[in-house]
């Protein structure tokens, strides 16, 4: 009689962190371990080890639903438009002061703050889309002196070396050096044609001792100082930006959102980063572009989507894409901190030392790739697993699952395991006691990682049985 084949298995353990941020470019099986197939409010501070997010403080009191910009001053003083009102904040009267009622700001008609010195003079100017006459102050606040500068009604805007640069449809309009009201005088101020412009400009910025000009499917190089010295160059390509509330620089290199994605460029040719986000990005409603903004903070680059409430959270050092949730309509940095006013009006500091958002816990999710543990024939039976958590003391929930489904990112679609990972100030090793039919002879398996407030995932450790096919 013929004897039986015995089932061999081999035992394996599987150390591995989380900390590699998000990744839907490829199907979920071809991304690496230590990557998710979704995430909220997670971060890459303490990489590799994945953190909760740092939490946001509230600042600067609260304006209303209207606001729409916000903007500094000198790096160290907050500037908002909240419908047609220009406010500053007032660090000694420790509320917002009105400049001037006159912006006609709508949520597609958002004016732009920047300085301009020359001198000993510092101004801050608002260029709005909606009138000729826009904004100039001198920072004085004890008289407030507003300047009409009669040039093109638009926000799309930059400043080098002295001159203000305007877009008007697909030409570059320039001021007198030095003199932000004068556009007229011949030989000083002018215009520049941009003769390979594919459309009106959508977007411009200095940068790299240039300036940089984007319409929705070119982009352009200005070099030069003044009339006599102009050199336009025309990057070759396609490549446009939808909106000048998306571009931004970060650390060395200039950031923008395009149809298909977010582009980095540091000279040459720019090039697409925004793969591991790829889902996000073709779920963006481009209906709604104007109303998309960017902002930069050390490494961090953040690309706010408000219409999806979330934030796409790039790590430049990195090279690791996150999703934070949130609603926010402008960005400001000033110094090393990076401000965010929100749908209702409310000021925060994006990456402050809290740990909450302002009161509340924040909440968080990260739900990791199908495991095959390198084999997809042979049948897994998962025994232990075991987690070095730093779960702090202001975290309320602490929460693991798991799921043999690929397709759906469902709470429901996991069962949750019983955890005794305390909320303690002391980094725990602790085993996650998995029920004894849970992942028993399965091709694969996915975790889930979830609760409020903060916490640390340093490693995951898997000890395993695999079959032989």
């Amino acid at each position: 009689m013929a004897q039986w084949n015995s089932l061999k298995y081999k035992k394996k353990e599987v150390l591995t962190t989380l900390g590699d941020g998000i990744n839907t470019g490829v199907p979920p099986f071809q991304i690496a371990d230590s990557e998710a197939t979704y995430m909220r409010n997670m971060d890459s501070r303490e990489y590799p080890a994945l953190s909760v997010r740092p939490g946001r403080t509230t600042y600067a009191g609260i304006a209303s639903s209207s606001a729409v910009t916000l903007g500094q001053r000198n790096n160290e003083t907050l500037m908002a438009v909240d419908g047609n009102t220009w406010l500053y904040w007032g660090s000694s009267t420790n509320a917002w002061m009105p400049l001037t009622t006159t912006l006609s700001a709508t949520s597609t008609n958002v004016p732009k703050i920047f300085d301009f010195a020359t001198g000993t003079n510092k101004y801050t100017l608002a260029f709005s889309p909606s009138t000729l006459l826009n904004r100039r102050w001198d920072g004085t606040s004890s008289s407030v002196t507003i300047t009409d500068i009669n040039c093109p009604n638009t926000n799309i805007v930059a400043v080098h070396k002295g001159r203000i640069y305007a877009a008007r449809d697909n030409d570059i309009v320039y001021c007198a050096l030095n003199v932000t009201t004068d556009w007229t005088t011949a030989g000083d101020a002018g215009t520049i044609d941009i003769t390979r412009a594919k459309g009106p400009i959508t977007a411009m910025t200095e940068y790299d001792d240039t300036v940089v000009v984007f319409t929705e499917f070119s982009m352009h190089e200005l070099y030069g100082t003044g009339p006599t010295y102009y050199e336009l160059v025309d990057v070759e390509g396609d490549i446009g930006c939808v909106s000048d509330r998306s571009l931004v620089r970060c650390g060395k290199r200039l950031y923008w959102l395009w149809y298909n994605g977010v582009y980095e460029y540091s000279g040459g040719s720019p090039i697409k980063i925004s793969d591991p986000v790829k889902d996000y990005i073709e779920a963006i409603d481009f209906t709604y572009k104007a109303e998309i903004t960017a902002g930069a903070i050390g490494d961090y680059l953040y690309i706010s989507i408000p219409r999806d409430s979330i934030i796409l959270k790039f790590d430049t050092a990195r090279r690791k894409w996150f999703v934070d949730s949130g609603k926010f309509k402008d960005f400001a940095t000033i110094g090393n901190a990076l401000y965010g006013i929100d749908e209702t009006g409310q000021c925060w500091n994006m990456r402050s030392t809290g740990v909450n958002d302002g009161t509340t816990p924040v909440s968080w999710e990260f739900i990791t790739k199908p495991f095959t543990e390198d084999s997809i024939g042979g049948r897994k039976t998962l025994s232990e697993m075991y987690a070095v958590v730093d779960r702090s003391t202001s975290s309320t929930a602490f929460s693991v699952g798991y799921s043999t489904n690929v397709e759906s990112n469902s709470s429901d679609a996991f069962t949750n395991i019983t955890t005794t990972i305390p909320a303690s100030s002391n980094i725990a090793n602790t085993k996650i006691q998995l029920p004894l039919t849970a992942l028993q002879n399965v091709n694969w398996y996915r975790l889930r990682f979830a609760g409020t407030g903060q916490a640390t995932i340093h490693y995951l450790q898997k000890n395993l049985r695999v079959r032989d096919r």
